[in-house]
């Protein structure tokens, strides 16, 4: 694989199976995993290396790059914004190498049920010189004709040796501890170890941490505000699923068996309300539970 592609932390299934697809390239990529895992980073690594690029830096400027994701004041990807990619791919591209186009679609689970029959039919009879990357949080929150037109890439955590190599300069015991708060997400471990507080899982964390303390009422409004953005609510829910798991590893490691049975309950609860709204469960029934059943 490139230089760039080297710098990356990955699983070693993942690397194989990256340097398989780089070696015979199709015409879609669907990357999947959860939220923090660093699935943008990897589609943006991809495109410098498709693209004959050798800064990261270059990609987001470069001619044939085109990058699709919810506007900040939007919550999806709408029909409007697929048919614009649309448009763009009708220009024809130059240069010799096979591929000389990429389109990186951030989110994809975000695409209205309009926007990603429009895709399809993109996928369907695709640009011989076009690759398209689609980032999504889990396969079943797309069509599956979607997915069964793109090669699938399911991201694993890193393994911890592999965390404390890359952040040797770090003193191993924080490593350790972000990369267990993480669940070896690397787009999360990097945020919690360089003090980026703009990650989103990160807020999410912090945002947990109130949440848990405050009184039932404080609980519910919260809930109640967090249920106007499926994608906050994912994201919370998320973190919080982060946050049970590191506190129960804890409560075993002290053999605190009465804390430790609730807090398996609560990580229970937050992966059942997952699979809901992986469902197009109402967000309003998901956040009510989180408020009135989420144990502190």
């Amino acid at each position: 694989m490139s230089r760039l592609l080297d710098q990356l932390v990955l699983h070693p299934s993942n690397r194989e199976q990256l340097k398989r697809f780089l070696a015979r390239p199709a015409h879609a990529l669907l990357i999947t995993a959860p939220v923090g895992s660093g699935k943008y980073w990897l589609a943006k690594h991809l495109a410098a290396e498709v693209l004959g690029l050798d800064k990261l830096v270059a990609v987001d400027t470069h001619a044939y790059f085109i990058h699709l994701r919810p506007a900040e004041t939007k919550q999806e990807i709408a029909i409007d914004d697929v048919r614009a990619v649309t448009t763009q791919l009708r220009l024809k591209t130059i240069g010799r190498t096979p591929i000389r186009r990429m389109v990186l679609i951030e989110n994809a689970q975000a695409m209205s049920l309009e926007a990603q029959t429009a895709l399809l039919k993109m996928l369907e009879e695709p640009p011989a010189d076009t690759l398209f990357i689609l980032t999504a949080t889990s396969p079943q929150a797309l069509l599956p004709t979607i997915v069964s037109r793109a090669q699938r890439l399911e991201l694993q955590a890193v393994e911890l040796t592999a965390a404390q190599h890359h952040f040797a300069s770090q003193p191993a015991g924080e490593v350790e501890r972000a990369w267990r708060l993480s669940g070896g997400r690397m787009g999360l471990l990097s945020a919690l170890l360089s003090g980026d507080e703009t990650h989103p899982l990160k807020e999410a964390i912090a945002e947990v941490r109130e949440f848990l303390a405050g009184s039932a009422y404080e609980r519910v409004v919260y809930a109640q505000a967090l249920m106007t953005d499926r994608l906050a609510l994912a994201n919370f829910i998320d973190a919080a699923s982060r946050v049970m798991q590191f506190l129960h590893h804890a409560a075993l490691a002290k053999d605190n068996r009465q804390l430790a049975i609730k807090l398996q309950a609560n990580r229970e609860l937050l992966s059942e309300q997952r699979r809901q709204l992986a469902a197009n469960a109402q967000a309003r029934l998901v956040g009510l539970q989180l408020a009135l059943r989420l144990r502190s």
